[in-house]
């Protein structure tokens, strides 16, 4: 090898290149495509809140539009802290000309995100009239569908009244110790972080224990309430692999026509069935108008659900709704048997009657209107009951009173719908939901990498779930006209 020629390889040289900031980025990159659009935006809410003035003190303010960019770019790219878009903002050539090299300090960009929710939410509103605007928004069918997301809290942070209540003495004991001027001295700077923290301490307790009255109010089972003490408003949900842990329920309505998000909002409830109606509402207050049929999985498969999309002519697909066999416990646990089951009884049309499988007369007692159906209560004469040989197989527990059983009559919106949901038709729309919602929550979730939240609050974390879906949006709009565009 010795006599071997070659270039050599010199690392330590110093040189110098004249480069244009907007040479560095291709035509063709999506981050052109995010701030073009953003370029389409009224961001009038947000310059009205920089303080900093033409002529005046101070040191003037980041252009929001750029802080707004920088945001929808990092969670398309599944990056959610504030510190690392910092960082990228100074060392790569795409983060570099979005931000015109200018370096942005992590408090600026964390204190941005947080603190226009309002505003942010409005300017989605704003975004959905420029996509519809472009053809990509019809409405003529949306679906809609809930996924889980991780809360930034452990499981081993829920706890119930009795330490919640201990942890929130301790957090006040030591505030007070904390304001003590003969407390342990330390740097002015120390002092003051070590305030700050235990307040925000403080804060999360109560708003923990406040949040547990809350809940004690509505729930049966009082002994089994637990309460984060990191992030309150978060729940301990069923995740898809069949696990739990504390989690918020994201809810996302996607127009099928060209896959664009047309609803969003988060919440903590762990079920499906109250989400339909608010994002209705949301949908018509955004865009002006209802959906013409919505798609949903049987999670939303409820009689006022059904009900509700009838009174606003909205065509409602939904799957079945799963059976969790709740009458047949309470049946179990009244020791009726099989045969002595409501559906055994018989309605008599003629006397207007419920007759029992012996043969005896069950007469109206009362009636109760519901969404979707009403409910006919009938109830046998108690001397029946207690003379009847199968009575240990019907009503084992009753002695003062007769047997009682109710009869549902189904309004005609519940029968139309019912009948509609066995249709060839309407199997074939439903079956086009899973390519739609569950594609659009796949995307937030693997590429975008939304997997847990990197904020904690319910209003804080339907920010990050705003900006996913504004990032959705906007890789949409790239593929579907921005790109085509170039040529």
């Amino acid at each position: 090898m010795s006599d071997v020629r070659m270039r050599p390889i010199e690392r330590k040289q110093y040189f110098m290149e004249t480069v244009s900031l907007e040479d560095i980025v291709t035509e063709d990159d999506p981050v052109r495509a995010i701030w073009a659009f953003v370029e389409k935006l009224d961001l009038t809410a947000y310059y009205n809140k920089i303080k900093s003035k033409v002529n005046e003190a101070g040191s003037p303010a980041y252009n929001p539009k750029v802080l707004l960019a920088m945001w929808i770019y990092a969670y398309s790219q599944g990056i959610s802290s504030a510190r690392e878009v910092e960082k990228l903002s100074q060392e790569m050539k795409t983060w570099r000309w979005l931000c015109g090299d200018q370096p942005i300090n992590y408090h600026t960009l964390s204190d941005f995100r947080v603190g226009h929710k309002e505003e942010l939410d409005e300017l989605f509103t704003n975004s959905l009239g420029v996509l519809s605007a472009e053809g990509l928004i019809t409405l003529e069918r949306i679906t809609q569908d809930g996924t889980k997301i991780r809360a930034n809290a452990g499981i081993d942070t829920f706890r119930g009244e009795e330490k919640l209540r201990a942890h929130l003495k301790a957090a006040r004991e030591q505030v007070e110790s904390l304001s003590n001027p003969e407390s342990e001295p330390a740097t002015k700077r120390i002092s003051k972080a070590r305030a700050r923290a235990v307040a925000e301490r403080c804060q999360k307790l109560e708003q923990a224990v406040q949040e547990y009255e809350k809940l004690k109010q509505n729930k049966k089972q009082k002994e089994n309430i637990r309460v984060s003490t990191t992030d309150p408003d978060s729940r301990v949900m069923k995740q898809s692999n069949g696990g739990y842990n504390p989690s918020y329920n994201a809810q996302i309505a996607v127009d099928t026509a060209n896959k664009i998000i047309v609803g969003k909002h988060t919440t903590s409830n762990c079920e499906d069935t109250k989400e339909l109606k608010p994002m209705i509402e949301g949908i018509n207050e955004k865009l002006g108008k209802y959906p013409e049929q919505v798609i949903t999985d049987g999670g939303y498969n409820t009689y006022p659900n059904i009900v509700m999309a009838a009174e606003k002519d909205i065509d409602l697909i939904a799957g079945e709704r799963g059976n969790n066999n709740v009458s047949g416990q309470q049946y179990q646990k009244r020791g009726v048997t099989k045969e002595f089951e409501s559906e055994a009884f018989k309605y008599d049309e003629d006397s207007h009657d419920m007759i029992c499988p012996e043969g005896k007369t069950l007469k109206f007692d009362s009636k109760e209107e519901l969404p979707g159906r009403t409910n006919f209560k009938y109830r046998a004469k108690a001397e029946d009951c207690n003379k009847c040989p199968s009575k240990h197989k019907c009503c084992p527990k009753t002695t003062k009173k007769g047997r009682s059983v109710i009869r549902k009559e189904y309004h005609k919106d519940i029968i139309e719908f019912q009948e509609k949901m066995q249709t060839e038709e309407a199997k074939l729309i439903y079956k086009k939901r899973g390519e739609n919602a569950e594609f659009v929550n796949a995307c937030i979730k693997e590429k975008f990498k939304l997997r847990q939240f990197c904020l904690r609050g319910i209003r804080k974390v339907d920010i990050e779930v705003t900006f996913a879906a504004f990032a959705y949006n906007i890789m949409r709009w790239f593929r579907l006209r921005w790109y085509p565009a170039l040529g």
